[in-house]
């Protein structure tokens, strides 16, 4: 995963334990999501009419060449979730997009959840990333349930 920009700690957190927790959820959830950030993406080619763009917080299409042709971005249908309406290719990195995406500011859920492991002490329920497979552990708690819960509403469904 790309290296993102990292909103200042909040209160109360210090920059390395806040930057390793923001970097481990977004590892795990398959994108960036805070900030807004406009990025290139390179995609397989579905080969059918429905594109799935890495994100949840689309804000906007700049860009995108289907097979080697530019699609006109401004009739496309697309929502928010990052669903985008065409004939799209069915060739591998067939699919090149410039997209506009993510949210203003981490989501007040997501936000609780990044200060709790930032500032837990002992052995927090998430741990780092291992071997580049995007795998966070958690306790069994309750409370290490509730965090998870969280964190699943921002991961990528994985197709």
């Amino acid at each position: 995963m790309a290296e993102y920009p990292f909103s200042p700690p909040p209160s109360g957190v210090t920059a390395d334990r806040w930057q390793s927790a923001v970097r481990s959820v977004r590892e795990y959830c398959g994108w960036h999501i805070a900030p807004v950030l406009t990025e290139t993406v390179v995609l397989d080619g579905p080969g059918c009419d429905i594109l799935t763009l890495p994100t949840q917080c689309l804000v906007g299409i700049e860009d995108v060449i289907n097979d080697g042709s530019p699609v006109d971005v401004a009739s496309g249908d697309w929502s928010r979730a990052g669903i985008v309406r065409g004939r799209w290719t069915d060739k591998l990195r067939g699919v090149t997009t410039a997209i506009t995406h993510g949210y203003e500011d981490w989501p007040a859920d997501l936000l609780g959840v990044l200060v709790e492991i930032a500032t837990e002490s002992g052995q927090a329920p998430v741990s780092q990333v291992t071997n580049r497979a995007y795998q966070l552990s958690f306790d069994v708690k309750s409370e290490a349930e509730r965090r998870r819960g969280v964190i699943e509403d921002y991961r990528l469904m994985v197709v």
